[in-house]
C-alpha cells in the first residue's frame, strides 16, 4: 500500500510514497456540512483552496521539505481549473449562504493566466469580498488592478524580516527590498 509505513517484529517498514494528484478537478469538493451545519460562526466565511504547492524554498516551510520528498513523483505545484473552482462556490454559496470566501493557497497571485480568467468570471457569477495569500514576485498593477475589480478586499502578504540578509542568507526568500516595497504600495493604494 503506497504511503503506508509500518512496524513488524521491531522493524520499520516504508512503502513508496503514492505520486501526487495532478488532476485536482478529479477530486470531490470538500464535504464540509459538518463544520458549516453546527458552527454557525463558520458559515459567514467560506475557506478554499484552489492550488497545490509552491515553486520557492524558504527555509522555515514545509513547502522546502515536500519538494525534495515527492521528486519524482509529478509536479509539485498543480491548480484546479477556473470553472471547478467557480463550481464549487456557486455550490455553496446558495446552501451557506456565506458572505465573505478565503482562498487559502500558498500564492493566490501565482498564475497571471489563470487568475485574469478567474477574476472575470468571480466577480461575474459569485461576486463576495474575499483575500488571498500573495508574493511580493507575483505583483505587479495588473494583479493589484484584477484583485481589486473582482472583489479581493484583503491580499495577505509575509514579509518575514525587514532585513533583506536576514531574507535571503536565512529563509530563503530572494525578494529584493525594491520588489517588497513595491508590492506593499501596490497593495495598500
Amino acid at each position: 500500500v503506497s504511503n503506508l509505513y509500518y512496524k513488524s517484529n521491531s522493524r520499520i517498514y516504508k512503502n513508496e510514497l503514492m505520486a501526487l494528484i495532478e488532476d485536482l478537478d478529479g477530486l470531490p469538493f470538500p464535504d464540509k456540512e459538518l463544520f458549516y451545519s453546527k458552527m454557525n460562526y463558520l458559515s459567514k466565511t467560506y475557506t478554499i483552496i484552489t492550488s497545490r504547492g509552491c515553486p520557492y524554498r524558504c527555509s522555515y516551510c514545509h513547502n522546502y521539505f515536500l519538494k525534495e520528498l515527492y521528486n519524482g513523483k509529478g509536479n509539485y505545484i498543480r491548480r484546479r481549473s477556473v470553472g471547478n473552482v467557480i463550481k464549487e462556490l456557486k455550490e455553496v454559496k446558495e446552501k451557506y449562504k456565506m458572505k465573505y470566501v478565503m482562498f487559502q493557497d500558498e500564492i493566490f497571485t501565482l498564475h497571471p493566466e489563470w487568475l485574469e480568467e478567474f477574476c472575470k468570471r468571480y466577480k461575474k457569477e459569485i461576486d463576495l469580498p474575499y483575500a488571498c495569500y500573495v508574493h511580493p514576485n507575483t505583483i505587479d498593477n495588473k494583479i493589484v488592478t484584477l484583485l481589486h475589480n473582482s472583489g479581493c478586499v484583503s491580499g495577505n502578504i509575509g514579509i518575514e524580516s525587514i532585513d533583506e540578509m536576514v531574507r535571503e542568507k536565512l529563509l530563503y526568500r530572494s525578494i529584493k527590498q525594491s520588489q517588497l516595497t513595491n508590492a506593499l504600495e501596490l497593495l495598500m493604494r
